[in-house]
């Protein structure tokens, strides 16, 4: 073996390496991302008021993480596909809450 494939071969590995740091950061961020609006529907549950939060919002979330997780599934990409669904899984927790707020309010009426 010729010190040329060696250094590719370190260099290949490096490259992965990255590929691989990058892969786990875009998958924590994506989830952070989908907890950003967690604050302001815990407020929604304490409060039951939702007409400063338009439901408009996460449902066009939940549409974005839907067609994100189809993309996943084209591109086999299972990095792709986890973090889809967990921020799809939390979009739909995030619209009951929401309804169920909406509802509590129209029952009282």
């Amino acid at each position: 073996m010729s010190e040329s494939d060696t250094n590719s071969d370190i260099i290949t590995s490096n490259v992965s390496l990255f590929y691989s740091f990058i892969s786990v950061g875009a998958t924590i961020l994506n989830i952070l991302l989908a907890l950003v609006p967690a604050s302001d529907v815990y407020n929604i549950y304490l409060t039951k008021d939702t007409e400063k939060y338009p439901y408009a919002f996460f449902l066009m979330q939940s549409f974005g993480n839907f067609f994100w997780t189809v993309y996943g599934f084209k591109l086999n990409s299972m990095v792709l596909i986890i973090t889809s669904i967990v921020a799809m899984v939390l979009n739909m927790i995030y619209m009951i809450i929401f309804i169920y707020c909406k509802c509590f309010l129209l029952l009282l009426i």
